[in-house]
């Protein structure tokens, strides 16, 4: 995105005859005269994968938790690692958000807790097993720090329904 940003401001430098240096001037003088910075108006990259800014403050605005194990079972990941259900939808307040950032931390958000609030919680086995579950669930393929017959079993045929995660305690 950036190389094609470089790129444009270039392209458009040489039509106007000026150089990209000016030509970065003028854009920040304009972006400080109308303050306004909202870059998926700018680039098609951004518009795709974006929604909506909308969709962005929805995420922003859930309950974050960081999920450590420190037992000795790890989180996996796979060619799709993020879940959530799709047929609630962000707003619901039942949707949960899971990713898998390390073998031993996850991201986990929902609506239970306070909003926009980012949480440290330790792993159960049940907690590692559940987001094990969810990083499988549409995953072609899974990547564990280790051989596992329990991982493999995961990326079979027969994939279990992900749970929903209480948090009643936090």
């Amino acid at each position: 995105m950036i190389a094609d940003t470089l790129r444009d401001i270039e392209a458009v430098a040489e039509k106007l005859n000026i150089t990209p240096t000016k030509l970065h001037t003028i854009i920040a003088r304009r972006e400080k005269e109308t303050n306004v910075i909202d870059i998926s108006d700018r680039h098609p990259i951004v518009r795709r994968q974006w929604i909506s800014l909308e969709v962005v403050d929805c995420i922003y605005s859930m309950t974050w938790r960081v999920i450590v194990s420190e037992l000795d079972l790890y989180f996996l990941t796979s060619d799709n690692p993020v879940f959530f259900d799709e047929g609630l939808g962000l707003t619901d307040p039942h949707s949960e958000v899971t990713f898998p950032l390390g073998s031993n931390v996850a991201l986990h958000a929902s609506w239970q807790g306070p909003p926009a609030d980012l949480l440290f919680v330790n792993a159960t086995t049940s907690l590692v097993g559940e987001l094990n579950l969810r990083t499988s669930y549409r995953a072609r393929f899974a990547f564990y720090h280790a051989q596992s017959c329990a991982i493999a079993s995961l990326i079979s045929a027969e994939r279990p329904q992900p749970h929903a995660i209480s948090w009643a305690a936090s």
